[in-house]
């Protein structure tokens, strides 16, 4: 999503940075900064409107027990996407959440 174009981008729980857990440090993907203006032009449609958003959807829960909420809205901020936070939901690991797809549809990243 930094280096290539791409069409659109769901986000789950998405963080970005270690949070301060060794495990997520050593994984090295938190070893540079992240360039979310290159993220935000690779997912935004070529358009005249100036005002297009990055077809980015990001979902986060408030009771997510492994990335607080904090953090999600942060990364909302940088990317400037749509976002849609929910509660009961955890970390998201149940089998089935017709509301990705749902919203998926809503801001036009699936087509039917």
């Amino acid at each position: 999503m930094e280096e290539h174009p791409i069409g659109a981008c769901l986000l789950v729980s998405a963080y970005d940075s270690d949070m301060g857990d060794s495990l997520e440090r050593e994984s090295g993907y938190f070893n540079r900064p992240f360039d979310f203006a290159a993220m935000r032009r690779n997912t935004t449609p070529t358009t005249e409107d100036s005002d297009a958003v990055p077809k980015i959807l990001q979902f986060h829960s408030r009771d997510d027990h492994l990335v607080p909420v904090e953090v999600a809205r942060g990364l909302k901020d940088k990317l400037q996407c749509h976002y849609v936070e929910m509660g009961g939901c955890g970390h998201f690991q149940d089998d089935d959440y017709e509301i990705f797809f749902t919203k998926m549809l809503e801001f036009g990243l699936l087509w039917k």
